[in-house]
């Protein structure tokens, strides 16, 4: 048990060290990382099915991994509704900016992000629940 938490403590303090790092060579700070609607938008939705799914709110092995099967799915589901959402507001702009473009356009790639730690992390789950 201790060493599941411990390498799990340490996948990610790396995850975060990395963005740390990425985010310093640019000068930025790492909360750049963090949208709490792009959060919402990948765990909600693919909990709540999975939940549909299997008819119970604590989930066993088979709604973990439909969980999983649908976290991309609705992570890329996310990321096209912040493309139209930058594609609708850079009509709105009088002087288009490539930093407002390029600062949207990456809080909509932040969904994508999330639904792949997502998808790592159940995978990591299940794998350890099938094989106590």
């Amino acid at each position: 048990m201790l060493i599941k938490i411990i390498s799990f403590t340490f996948t990610f303090f790396i995850i975060y060290m990395s963005m740390v790092l990425s985010s310093m060579s640019y000068g930025f700070k790492v909360v750049y990382f963090w949208n709490f609607e792009s959060l919402i938008i990948v765990l909600f939705p693919s909990y709540f099915l999975s939940v549909f799914m299997n008819e119970k709110f604590m989930l066993d092995v088979n709604g973990l991994k439909f969980m999983k099967k649908i976290v991309m799915p609705i992570s890329w589901i996310g990321f096209l509704i912040g493309i139209i959402t930058l594609s609708f507001g850079i009509q709105r702009l009088t002087e288009p900016s490539l930093s407002i473009i390029f600062q949207s356009f990456g809080i909509s790639l932040i969904v994508l992000l999330y639904g792949m730690i997502l998808k790592i992390i159940l995978t990591t789950i299940i794998k350890s629940k099938i094989k106590t």
